[in-house]
């Protein structure tokens, strides 16, 4: 069959040719692709050979005139023979014979076509309908039909039109008809005869049954339908698109064919098309009762844009733009941030290009800007612009004769987009943007036009005051007559005495506009809301970007596998990941409209970092995504809706990965594809980056996509995780200089609506730091903001200067600290130095404007309150308010502010100390806020007000609140800062104690039962023993059992700690003694079995040991299963039992068995917990020892640095626990004789020890003297002797000079020294001259022959049954000189002198809990 294109046709002959060519058989594709037999398009086009001509040569596709194809349908008949080649037919590449246009019968697949959504899933039966269909196998062709059949197949209805998009999408019409209501099959077929599968809907009365309407029409379903039906006029706005930048080129092509037109008419396709699409998607009209919760759709999404345009001539109206740039858009910015729209400014004064000027098509940018816009500010001074004058006489320079020629270029091509420009080719630029306002007629309530008072030109300076002075004559009579139309317009024209008062009216004009057409009390659902805020996320991200096919195709291919496992997009900050989840998430939908895609990204709004309320959306929205199905599937999902984000959302994370379990068991036929981009930025609220609540696998049904950077501290933890997980990963590159060019060219068109040059965007793209993203879109905003047409290059210059992203955002604070801050009061470095040092982030309203509008001593505040609103609304790009907190939105941002700003620490506790004061001023209301406790003792300490920090951590309001999970690793940092400053934090408390009086908030037993807790986890064990006691007797006194039992616990496991293993083992038992009384099995009891089979393991009852924990484990996974954290104890404990068990001498076999149970409780760990917690690192440390034991030096070193790096993020670079896993690395490195690693271990670990013990202490010694030790192993004898003698001098001052401590260091140093430096062996004697001895000759032996000639093997030795074995007689060498037995002597006393014994001292105590290297060869050989 034949299908036919059109090229450069206008829409009236493309519309009678289309119904000619339909009615004889043939059909027209509204895509060129490879489907197409016959691109119909005018002579012209095919002289010119252009893009889609050389198309047709290479698809061997035909391009013909409309006269050539009227003529041939004409003469058309069956047994027509091939046409000859006629001069309008352009022969292809692949057969340059005449090409024919056949119209035989089409032939269709034999395979029909199969229907599998139709939307809406509800219609009228008395018909007048259009339904959407998405199936498989759609072919375009005049014999397409869909039909509506009932069950019985006794009645259908043949649709009245059909729309055909794709082979998989096809639109169709239904005239009235009148069937009965009930369910119906919609059915295709591509011959018109023969229908494939159907898909059911319903056929209903509105008027005789609203309720089964109401229930039918549900609000999925229409939301569906919306989305459907949005998704097709983004392809007719696609197929637009193209046919626009078609005109573009062909325009272009005009200009270099001297003036050749081409008839193409867009703009009239162009609104025809628009016009087509509003009458389709106009909105139901609501109830007035549901105005109040605003359903927004994608059509009103788009609606809810104010897209603001200037028009006025450029060199007398710099200080108004520059006004409305600075002060009146960051007030309207706010307003529509308010009211959830989208806020454009288009400004042009730089955005004509002299390449646009040249090619001509400045006025066409400038209209279509223009037509783009829905807001409008004329502005007029006495100044016209520049014009063609009346006369050529005029004209005389040559630059002005050139100017003149490209207007009359620039105006003929306007024209033929908008031929009414004809009558006005002698009028400026700024004319013609007004009268295209004028002659609409349709902006009366969006226009205004601003008339300058002429008297403000005696303000001007007479040196300047001709450029605010019109051209000339005919320029000024113009002008008048163009400000009497204006007066004469339905048009408000308003005058302005100067800039100021102008920027104060427009303001004032803009507001009210708003107002009326989104008032205040029109406010969407907080659930609508927050919906929004992502569609406007979305929508930004995809606005302008440059796909990369190779990276759609990995996501692709990733979400058509099986792959169970979340999909990563990574790479450094700014480098476009959302941006290519949005527009991979766009694509797909378009393509596969029976996906269900939920998005989330996580830096939008503030709730959107919240992870419980992330998780409850996306469960939500999926809900909301699947109300077509069976009510009875939709009731076991629905309770998620009653759950609150507030207050229960730890279920709410236990129910997400059964509900998703849930979701695919009923039988969920569509593919769900979730997309959350940012997951790095989670607020680490409940430990949220330990992602024990993000499931590893997600069900079959499911495909995840989400996205981390990984060039910060906690996002990289975030990446390692994941990759940890083997999730797969794409990790994104630089822009080349191809896709830094197009970026450009579109960024600043559809953001700014501006225009470099070639040369100005060739500047740019081959700069290195433009490869960044985020680097080129903030120069581009930068330009747009601060440069003039005049100053462009140096400000490209000064930006490309910079060698990165945070360097350019120096430039750009400098900027606005310049703009904003004129008289150098400091207040723009004063907001982002506040920022900077806050702890968590500002509360903009209750926080940062408080400080920055508090009155100083003399009553004047550093701000006005206008003026910080317009300055936060003007950096609000710059900061993020994620979590409800203002913090920089990148970290590039932030490492400028330090430059710039924070290079002094007085100035940073400056800072410091205002924001001590302001969180000390609302302490007084609430003390235990969350604010201030996160953010009061951070300022205090960083500001060095000790004595302060230590009153308010004193408070026993504040401990009460501090010593729990969520604080008590700052808590610890602050009184680890406060005893370095010879504090003492176990005689703060008492004394606390002592004279506090106990609200009625806090109980006393509670209180020291966590002051307890707290002291053990600062190794202050003597305090943290007196508080367990003391809280043990209140809890007696109140006869408390499982409080006494909780206590007991703690107690144990004290004792346990301090090596008291028979006061453990009292406690303990005391505690199980408590939950046998109280009856059940607790998962308390459990831990508590679990903690005295450790005691008995620890005091070497291995056999009571097992006992116990043997019966803890059948406990645990009988009553609480598997997953969880005390089994996890247990096989920890268990391991170890088998390890000891390896170490007494029971063999390998027990350490096979070891190493499984340690795996085990790591992978149960790293599950419930998260694999940064720091129980995960104590298994690593043990697994580490068994693969010492079994010579894996590489895997122990891995499970040494993951376990370091585990405790260094969670408990503090100077935790005990970091100490412990030094030590065994520097064991470990030590055995491998790797002593470079070694010593670096032992310097982190000395400082450590320094901290926590005192310089003087015996364990810092210790570490010392195995420093020194490891220095002179390393060839530094320098560095060891300095590391010996200063823990010399230490033991010398604690023990006496005459110690055996000191003794023992002179004895190492002794050593060293000995075998570093042995006795040089004396002189070899003189040689003496000796004859060689004589050759002595060996009689030849006789080799016996065989008969055949090989020789005879030798003879088979004698039997040695019954004889004793002789021993061979070896003849004794003769004797060595005595010179060379003597210099033998020497070597070898020298020998024995370098077999040192070195004193590792601590390290031997821990080598002796392993098995020996020789010794466990033994034993592996005995198994063998």
């Amino acid at each position: 069959g034949c299908v036919v294109n059109f090229f450069s046709l206008n829409s009236s002959d493309k519309a009678s040719l289309s119904k000619f060519i339909c009615d004889n058989g043939g059909s027209v594709s509204y895509i060129f692709g490879k489907s197409v037999t016959h691109l119909v398009t005018t002579q012209q086009a095919i002289q010119e050979n252009g893009y889609k001509i050389q198309r047709c040569k290479q698809d061997n596709i035909k391009a013909v005139t409309e006269k050539w194809i009227r003529s041939k349908i004409s003469r058309y008949s069956p047994a027509v023979e091939k046409l000859p080649t006629e001069n309008n037919e352009v022969p292809s590449r692949k057969d340059s014979s005449a090409l024919s246009l056949e119209f035989a019968p089409p032939q269709f697949s034999q395979t029909p076509p199969s229907v599998s959504l139709a939307l809406p899933a509800s219609v009228s039966h008395a018909g007048d309908f259009t339904l959407a269909l998405f199936g498989l196998q759609f072919e375009p062709s005049a014999s397409f039909k869909v039909r509506l059949c009932d069950k019985q197949g006794a009645q259908f209805v043949l649709c009245s039109r059909t729309e055909y998009h794709s082979s998989t999408s096809v639109v169709c019409y239904f005239p009235k008809f009148l069937m009965p209501p009930g369910p119906v099959d919609v059915q295709a077929a591509n011959d018109g005869k023969t229908f494939g599968v159907g898909y059911e809907i319903s056929l209903i009365d509105p008027m005789a049954s609203p309720l089964m309407y109401l229930q039918h029409t549900t609000p999925a379903a229409d939301r569906q339908f919306n989305i459907m039906r949005s998704q097709l006029e983004n392809v007719r706005r696609t197929v637009l698109h193209v046919q626009q930048i078609e005109q573009e080129l062909a325009l272009k092509l005009e200009y270099l064919a001297n003036g050749k037109v081409l008839p193409y008419d867009t703009n009239v396709a162009i609104r025809e098309s628009n016009n087509a699409l509003q009458e389709a998607s106009n909105p139901e009209q609501q109830e007035e009762a549901d105005k109040k919760d605003i359903v927004i759709t994608n059509q009103q999404l788009l609606d809810r844009e104010i897209r603001l345009f200037i028009s006025s001539p450029f060199i007398d109206m710099q200080k108004e733009r520059d006004l409305l740039v600075k002060i009146v858009v960051p007030q309207l910015r706010r307003m529509c941030v308010e009211r959830d729209l989208i806020f454009n400014f288009v400004d042009l004064r730089w955005g004509i290009t002299d390449a646009q000027t040249s090619q001509a098509t400045m006025i066409l940018m400038c209209l279509r800007e223009l037509q783009r816009s829905n807001v409008f500010l004329g502005c007029l001074g006495e100044r016209y612009g520049f014009s063609l004058p009346s006369s050529e006489k005029s004209i005389c320079s040559m630059e002005e004769k050139e100017r003149a020629e490209a207007f009359r270029r620039a105006f003929k091509l306007a024209a033929k987009e908008f031929p009414w420009l004809s009558k006005y080719s002698d009028r400026s630029i700024t004319e013609i943007e007004m009268q295209e306002i004028i002659r609409e007629e349709l902006r009366s309530e969006s226009s205004w036009f601003f008339l300058r008072d002429p008297y403000y030109l005696e303000e001007i300076p007479e040196a300047q005051r001709a450029q605010y002075k019109c051209e000339n004559e005919e320029s000024a009579t113009k002008l008048e007559a163009l400000k009497e139309e204006i007066e004469h317009s339905i048009y408000p024209s308003i005058t302005y005495k100067r800039p100021a008062h102008f920027a104060d009216l427009a303001t004032e004009e803009l507001r009210a506009y708003i107002d009326k057409k989104y008032p205040q009390d029109e406010i969407m659902s907080e659930s609508e809301r927050e919906k929004f805020r992502h569609q406007v996320y979305a929508r930004s991200l995809s606005s302008v970007y440059l796909p990369d096919e190779s990276e759609f195709v990995t996501i692709d291919k990733v979400v058509m596998d099986n792959n169970e496992s979340p999909f990563v997009v990574s790479g450094p900050t700014g480098i476009g990941k959302s941006a290519l989840l949005a527009n991979w998430a766009k694509r797909h939908q378009n393509h596969h409209p029976e996906d269900i895609i939920i998005t989330h990204w996580v830096t939008c709004s503030p709730s959107a970092s919240d992870h419980v309320r992330m998780v409850h959306r996306i469960m939500c929205d999926i809900l909301e995504s699947i109300q077509h199905y069976d009510s009875s599937v939709i009731a076991t999902l629905s309770d998620i809706k009653f759950l609150s984000p507030e207050t229960q959302r730890k279920r709410i994370l236990d129910e997400f990965p059964v509900w998703l379990e849930r979701l695919f068991a009923n039988k969920i036929t569509n593919r769900f594809i979730l997309v959350i981009d940012g997951l790095d930025c989670i607020d680490d609220r409940d430990n949220a980056l330990d992602f024990t609540w993000f499931p590893r696998s997600f069900p079959s049904g499911i495909r995840v996509l989400t996205s981390a950077t990984d060039n910060t501290v906690h996002r990289n933890l975030t990446l390692k995780l994941l990759r940890k997980r083997k999730c797969p990963e794409i990790q994104l590159s630089p822009l080349n200089i191809g896709q830094k060019k197009s970026f450009i060219t579109q960024y600043l068109q559809h953001k700014h609506g501006k225009k470099l040059d070639e040369r100005q965007e060739l500047r740019i793209a081959e700069s290195h730091q433009s490869g960044n993203p985020r680097f080129l879109q903030t120069l581009l905003d930068e330009i747009c903001v601060a440069a003039t047409h005049e100053n462009l290059d140096d400000r490209i210059g000064v930006g490309l200067k910079v060698k990165n992203t945070a360097g350019l955002y120096e430039l750009v604070l400098s900027r606005i600290d310049e703009d904003y801050d004129s008289t150098r009061k400091g207040f723009i470095k004063s907001i982002f130095c506040l920022i900077a040092v806050s702890h968590n982030g500002l509360h903009c309203a209750d926080e940062l404007s408080l400080l920055m509008l508090r009155p100083d001593s003399q009553g004047n505040s550093q701000v006005s309150e206008e003026e910080f609103s317009t300055l936060y609304l003007l950096i609000g790009n710059l900061l993020s308010t994620a979590g409800g907190l203002l913090t920089f939105s990148n970290e590039d941002i932030e490492t400028a502010v330090e430059s710039l700003y924070l290079k002094s620490s007085s100035v940073r506790q400056s800072y410091h100390r205002q924001l001590a004061s302001l969180f000390t001023e609302s302490m007084q209301d609430n003390i235990t806020s969350d604010r201030v406790l996160s953010e009061l003792p951070w300022h205090l300490e960083k500001s060095a007000q000790f004595d302060k920090l230590t009153e308010f951590l004193c408070d026993i309001r504040v401990v009460d609140q501090m010593c729990n999970e969520t604080y008590s690793f700052e808590l610890r940092q602050y009184w680890r800062a406060l005893e370095a400053m010879g504090k003492n934090v176990e005689v703060e408390y008492v004394k606390m104690l002592h004279r506090a009086q106990f609200p009625p908030s806090v109980v006393r037993a509670d209180l020291l039962f966590k002051v307890a807790n707290f002291f053990l986890d600062m190794t202050k064990y003597d305090g943290a023993e007196k508080m367990f006691l003391l809280a043990r007797t209140h809890y007696e006194n109140s006869s408390s059992t499982l409080n006494l039992a909780k206590v007991d616990y703690a107690l144990g496991n004290l004792y346990s700690l301090r090596g008291k293993h028979n006061q453990a083992l009292v406690c303990l038992k005391r505690c199980l003694q408590c939950h046998k009384q109280e009856g059940g099995e607790s998962i308390e009891q459990a831990m508590a079995m679990e903690r005295l089979g450790t005691v008995y393991m620890n005091s070497r009852k291995m056999n009571e040991s097992k006992a116990i924990l043997n019966e803890a484990l059948e406990l645990c996974e009988r009553k609480f299963g598997t997953n969880n954290n005390t089994t996890a104890d247990i096989l920890y404990n268990l391991g170890c039992i088998a390890f000891a068990d390896a170490k007494s001498g029971c063999g390998g076999v027990d350490q096979l068995k070891a190493e499984e149970l340690l795996r085990k409780s790591l992978d149960i760990k790293a599950t419930v917990l998260g694999d940064w917690h720091p129980e995960v690192a104590r298994v690593l440390n043990r697994l580490a020892s068994i693969f010492i034991e079994q010579n894996q030096f590489n895997d122990a070193e891995a499970c040494y640095e993951q376990a370091l790096l585990i405790r260094i993020e969670k408990l503090g670079k100077q935790h005990s626990r970091v100490l412990q896993t030094l030590k065994h690395m520097i064991s470990c490195y030590e055995m491998q004789e790797k002593n470079i690693e070694a010593i670096d271990c032992c310097m982190r670990a000395k400082e450590i020890t320094d901290v926590l013990f005192g310089e003087r202490s015996d364990e810092s010694v210790s570490i010392a003297i195995r420093m020194g030790i490891l220095y002179w192993l390393a060839g530094k004898k320098k560095e060891g002797l300095e590391a010996l003698i200063g823990a010399k001098s230490i033991r010398s001052a604690t023990f006496g000079k005459d110690s055996a401590q000191v003794k023992e260091i002179d004895d190492t140093i002794a050593d060293l020294s000995g075998a570093s430096n042995p006795p040089p062996p004396p002189p070899p004697p003189p040689m003496v001259s000796m004859p060689p001895p004589p050759i002595v000759a060996q009689p030849l032996v006789q080799i016996e022959v065989g008969a055949d000639g090989i020789p005879l093997p030798p003879p088979p030795p004698p039997s040695s049954k019954g004889k004793k074995k002789q021993q061979t007689k070896i003849p004794k060498a003769a004797a060595p000189p005595v010179e060379l037995l003597h210099i033998l002597q020497q070597q070898k006393q020298g020998l024995q002198k370098q077999q040192v014994f070195h004193d590792r001292s601590d390290a031997k105590a821990q080598a002796a809990c392993m098995l020996g290297i020789q010794k466990r060869k033994m034993v592996l050989k005995k198994l063998k």
